[in-house]
């Protein structure tokens, strides 16, 4: 049986197959606060809001769910793509793909390892995020994603 942590709940993993099971869970995490903070904060692209959002959520503690059959490289990258699908979903509002890399951002930097894992992109994904922050530099909106970007 695994534990794994949820926001402010530990959810059993009994019947679930490992990594597909937990993998699912931190992504419904992940998508909550991603979807919840969208819609509260609609129009405050800042990160000191996602912040409280992600503290509120107690995220910092996503990286302790682990199942210990894998890597933690594998694990951290299991959460950066999780963020990664809102920035790149279809339809997604612009509040929730600059809350996907704020997700990521936050994923990198409360990582508990050192050197820390780094976020692997596919060349697609790069092109993606660099013309994302081309938008939003149009709009002269989400200074704070082109710095996290940065």
């Amino acid at each position: 049986m695994y534990l794994l942590w949820q926001g402010t709940r530990i959810y059993s993993m009994r019947g679930h197959r490992g990594l597909a099971g937990a993998k699912n869970i931190l992504n419904l995490d992940l998508r909550r606060l991603i979807l919840e903070h969208a819609r509260v904060h609609e129009s405050d692209l800042s990160l000191l809001s996602f912040k409280r959002s992600w503290k509120g959520w107690s995220l910092s503690f996503i990286h302790n769910c682990r199942l210990l059959e894998h890597s933690v490289g594998r694990h951290i990258q299991n959460l950066y793509d999780a963020a990664m699908s809102h920035v790149f979903r279809n339809g997604a509002s612009l509040e929730e793909r600059v809350a996907g890399l704020f997700a990521i951002y936050f994923v990198y930097f409360t990582q508990h390892t050192t050197p820390r894992v780094r976020i692997q992109l596919s060349r697609t994904h790069l092109e993606g995020i660099s013309s994302f922050i081309r938008h939003l530099k149009k709009l002269s909106r989400g200074e704070d994603a082109i710095f996290v970007v940065k």
